[in-house]
C-alpha cells in the first residue's frame, strides 16, 4: 500500500525581491497642495508733493516689515475676522501661515516677483488671507536700504526731504511702530488634490498718489501714520492659475 506524503502549499510566496528601505533618517516625499508665497511691488515715482502754501516734500525711501501672510478656508473667514485686532506679534509658521517676516523698500519695487516662502495647507476651498504688518525682530529677511539695526522694532521707517516754504531743505526719517492685518478677499481657490499648487503674492502699486491724504498740518503732527493708512489702501494680492 502507498503511503500519502502531506505536501505543505504557502501562499503568497515570490521570488520578487523586497522593495528597498528607506536610508536612516530620509523620509518618503508624500506630495502636498502648496501655496508658494511672495510679495510684488510696482513703483512709478518720485513720491512728491507741493502743499498748498508752497512746501515740498518728497519721500526717498519707505520700507515696510510684512510678518506673515495667512490663508483661510471659506467657512472659517468670518470668524477669524473678530480674532484679528489682538492676534499678531511675532507671528509663527504653521500650515496656513508663512511667518517668514520680509521687509522691503517701496521705493525700489521689486521688478517681478519676490518669492518669500510656501505653504502646504488642508485640501479645501480658501475665500481670504491676511498681510500681517508687525514691527521687525532680528530674523527679519532685509531687502530695503535700512539696516536690520535701524529696522528693529518698527513696521516702517520712512525717510524724505521736505523744504517748508521760504526755509531750507530737511532730511526727515519717521518710524511707525503699529500692527495691522489687512485682510484681502480671494476668488475662491480650491486645492483639491495634493498635486495643486497655487502662487500668492502681496502686491502694491505706489505712486504719488499715495500723498494724497497728506495735508500740511500732518506734517507737523505724525505723517507716518497718515501715510502708512494709506498704504494700507494700496494692498492687495495676485494670485496665479493653478499649475
Amino acid at each position: 500500500m502507498r503511503k500519502l506524503l502531506p505536501i505543505l502549499i504557502v501562499w503568497g510566496c515570490s521570488n520578487s525581491p523586497p522593495p528597498p528601505a528607506m536610508p536612516d533618517g530620509v523620509e518618503e516625499e508624500v506630495p502636498q497642495a502648496t501655496f508658494v508665497v511672495g510679495t510684488r511691488t510696482a513703483f512709478e515715482g518720485p513720491l512728491t508733493k507741493t502743499f498748498e502754501d508752497g512746501s515740498q516734500l518728497e519721500i526717498t525711501q519707505w520700507t515696510v516689515v510684512l510678518s506673515a501672510v495667512e490663508i483661510h478656508l471659506c467657512e472659517t473667514a468670518s470668524v477669524w475676522e473678530l480674532l484679528v485686532p489682538n492676534a499678531w506679534a511675532h507671528v509663527s509658521n504653521s500650515t496656513t501661515r508663512l511667518g517668514t517676516p520680509s521687509a522691503e523698500d517701496l521705493t525700489m519695487g521689486t521688478g517681478g516677483a519676490r518669492i518669500v516662502g510656501e505653504i502646504a495647507p488642508p485640501l479645501g476651498t480658501y475665500c481670504r488671507a491676511y498681510a500681517i504688518y508687525t514691527p521687525a525682530d532680528d530674523d527679519v529677511l532685509n531687502f530695503g536700504r535700512v539696516s536690520e539695526a535701524d529696522l528693529l522694532g518698527k513696521t516702517a521707517v520712512i525717510e524724505a526731504q521736505w523744504t517748508p516754504a521760504g526755509q531750507p531743505t530737511q532730511s526727515l526719517t519717521w518710524a511707525w511702530a503699529g500692527t495691522r492685518a489687512v485682510a484681502i478677499e480671494l476668488e475662491p481657490t480650491t486645492m483639491q488634490t495634493p498635486n495643486d499648487h497655487e502662487q500668492l503674492l502681496v502686491d502694491k502699486r505706489i505712486d504719488a498718489r499715495i500723498l494724497d491724504g497728506l495735508t500740511r498740518e500732518h506734517m507737523d503732527d505724525d505723517p507716518a501714520a497718515v501715510l502708512m493708512a494709506a498704504f494700507f489702501d494700496r494692498v492687495d494680492l495676485y494670485r496665479t492659475a493653478k499649475r
